[in-house]
């Protein structure tokens, strides 16, 4: 058990480093990050940083996820998402202080930070324990659409409007939704896929033995 919740805090903590990485870039968020980073800067508080409207938003994903299925269990990944949340705000502050702002550098640091939030990902698949809360609403949807891609594109479509609006708002929504938002939105999935292995092995769990007995 120490094995597995170990796993799953890292891999949030490393889908925040990545969700960090890919906000520094400017090159294009997935469109909840984006989001989550358009209300924090129309926010004028200064501690209500992304990593607050991550924690904010996961909290209403879960609501809404039991308002559908009427779990209650569905609120233990509010605690486990709140390391994704500090992970975000805390390499936030640490990125945007330290590393130079070059375009180069930007690009690169795109897919670097894609690979490393499928990679943290996994650790919380292979884990067994509760999901984040918007995992956890795809899997519900799933049940309706038969189809976990197709659920996960519904969703996407409707984070991406919402961050849209959120964008035009706040006056710059490139700053947020450019062209690797695709990117990351087609590649995220055959991402985790082919790093799953990876994930296995140094965990030694196996993603079809992820039940917590």
């Amino acid at each position: 058990m120490i094995k597995r919740i170990t796993a799953h805090l890292f891999g949030f903590t490393l889908v925040g480093l990545g969700v960090s990485l890919i906000i520094f870039s400017n090159q294009g968020a997935f469109p909840l990050d984006a989001l989550n980073w358009f209300l924090a800067e129309l926010t004028p508080i200064e501690f209500v940083d992304n990593g607050v409207w991550n924690y904010i938003m996961s909290t209403v994903i879960a609501i809404v996820t039991y308002l559908i299925i009427r779990k209650p269990k569905v609120f233990i990944s509010i605690i486990m998402v709140l390391f994704v949340s500090l992970a975000i705000s805390l390499f936030g502050s640490l990125i945007s202080n330290t590393l130079p702002e070059h375009i180069a550098l930007k690009i690169i640091l795109a897919p670097v930070g894609l690979i490393t939030i499928a990679f943290g990902a996994n650790f919380t698949i292979v884990s067994g324990l509760p999901a984040a809360p918007v995992e956890q609403l795809m899997v519900v949807l799933t049940l309706h659409t038969n189809s976990l891609k197709r659920s996960r594109y519904y969703m996407e479509a409707v984070f991406a409007v919402f961050a849209i609006i959120a964008g035009l708002i706040y006056g710059d929504l490139f700053k947020q939704i450019g062209w690797f938002s695709i990117v990351a939105i087609l590649f995220i999935g055959p991402l985790m896929e082919l790093l799953m292995p990876l994930n296995e092995k140094i965990i030694g769990l196996k993603e079809n033995e992820n039940e917590v007995k």
